[in-house]
């Protein structure tokens, strides 16, 4: 019979345990170095088709808030520059209301007011012409929605700007059908005060207050005046109220007063404080106009006046009705505008249109562009200084209005986007560090773990091996 020496544990067994923690601590050992619970395919082969789900998806949320920041960033250029525009018209429209409104300038103060606005002018242009982002020009029109129109309906739409479209259709049809023309506010066609016999001159010196759209004037004319005389008081003061007086079509010797602009917010309201009985007995509460009305599409349009505004089907669009008649036009949108990739995917594109601001596209048709408020044009101070108030009134509202779109744009779209881009980045990075990442603290103790079975391990195997060496050499 052969003799067998064997301890409690094989050292074979003890040979492969020390084998299996040694390949269990090489694995610890690799994850705390690496920081993550997955090195290898065969660490989870689940968990690495979603850690690879994951990456991608990652990779898409941070280049779509890269394309948002720097949209956020453009936009920024074009905020600032549309700010000092409206600070320049906001000089330009105290410069004219300087001349509108005081007897007292000089020709001299007058020309240097002329200076004045000339020079603003030729600074709004270079702002316009100098205003870029990465090479492109902002506020040139480059950036615009592009239409085209009919030569017969050129005639009778005037500055059409397409403020927004579809970004996954380039081209487009819009019909405009106008049912109501605008009117502007005016007294009866035989006129409001009728100065003939024995009115044909003031009985007394008179004291009024005209009121309109763009304000109050009160209006002082000497006893003695005629008809032309009351007139002339009365559009010396336009400018400030948007009220223009002229004889009667229909009675020659009456005195008309109606609105230099169309629609309901064109007024017209007369207070007589004192002087001449006829003249009192014609004060007026207040008339209005109206407003056109206009569908589009088949949907009804806001309108202000013969300014028509129109939002759907993805598309916001204004527009002047140059000839205010009734009937059927027709705009045909033919592509361009700023496109911006607002997500990760391409259904995630908006697009919004930056019309020109030159200050011969700043205005409109019928009351005027802020160009011709230049020296030499229709409506510099010494000419038409009424019709400059006008225009200067448009055209801060227009300029105001672009820079409303533009900052809507910016937060509602570019801004929220990068707040939910930026909160899906951290739900996915927090999904995917749930994978792959290692747990430090466990690692570790699991690193101290393998290290304490592994000491005692060896130092059995070591044991057995005394025990059956002691064994032999009793033997021998």
């Amino acid at each position: 019979m052969a003799l067998t020496i064997t301890g409690q544990t094989s050292p074979m067994t003890l040979l492969a345990a020390i084998s299996r923690l040694t390949r269990q601590q090489s694995q610890v050992s690799e994850r705390l170095t690496t920081g993550k619970r997955v090195n290898h395919a065969s660490d989870d082969p689940a968990g690495v088709i979603a850690i690879s789900m994951f990456n991608s998806e990652i990779a898409g949320v941070e280049a779509a808030l890269s394309n948002n920041e720097r949209a956020d960033a453009m936009l920024d250029v074009a905020d600032g520059a549309l700010a000092e525009i409206s600070s320049l018209l906001t000089s330009i429209s105290s410069l004219v209301s300087q001349a509108a409104g005081s007897t007292t300038l000089t020709d001299a103060e007058i020309a240097a007011n002329q200076l004045q606005i000339d020079s603003a002018i030729e600074s709004i242009d270079r702002i316009v012409r100098t205003t870029t982002f990465n090479g492109q020009r902002l506020l040139d029109g480059s950036a615009a929605i592009q239409t085209s129109l009919s030569a017969a309906d050129a005639a009778k739409i005037k500055d059409v700007q397409v403020h927004a479209r579809p970004s996954t259709s380039t081209n487009g049809t819009l019909s405009i059908n106008v049912t109501q023309a605008a009117t502007k506010a005016s007294t009866a066609s035989t006129g409001w005060v009728d100065m003939s016999g024995a009115n044909a001159t003031l009985s007394a010196a008179t004291t009024m207050t005209i009121t309109g759209k763009l304000g109050s004037a009160t209006v002082e004319i000497a006893s003695g005046a005629d008809q032309q005389d009351v007139i002339d008081a009365i559009n010396e003061v336009t400018g400030l109220t948007g009220v223009v007086a002229s004889a009667s079509a229909t009675t020659t010797t009456a005195i008309k007063l109606e609105s230099q602009d169309y629609g309901e917010d064109a007024t017209i309201s007369v207070q007589v404080l004192s002087g001449d009985a006829d003249f009192a007995a014609k004060e007026i509460s207040e008339i209005s106009g109206t407003d056109a009305t206009v569908l589009v599409n088949g949907s009804p349009a806001g309108v202000d006046g013969t300014r028509v505004s129109w939002v759907g089907n993805g598309y916001s669009v204004s527009f002047t009705l140059a000839d205010n008649s009734t009937g059927t036009r027709t705009i045909t949108v033919t592509g361009g505008g700023a496109t911006f990739q607002l997500g990760s995917d391409s259904g995630t594109q908006a697009t919004i249109g930056i019309p020109g601001l030159y200050s011969h596209l700043l205005g409109e048709a019928g009351t005027g562009y802020l160009s011709e408020l230049k020296s030499g044009g229709s409506k510099e101070l010494s000419t038409d200084v009424a019709g400059a108030a006008s225009v200067i009134s448009k055209v801060i509202t227009q300029v105001s209005t672009t820079r409303a779109r533009i900052g809507g744009f910016q937060k509602y779209q570019v801004q929220s986007s990068i707040n939910a881009l930026e909160a899906a980045r951290e739900g996915l990075t927090d999904a995917r560090s749930a994978i792959e990442d290692a747990d430090l603290a466990a690692e570790t103790a699991n690193m101290n773990r393998l290290q304490l079975l592994l000491d005692t391990t060896i130092s059995m195997l070591s044991v057995s091996n005394t025990r059956a060496e002691s064994i032999l050499s009793l033997l021998r």
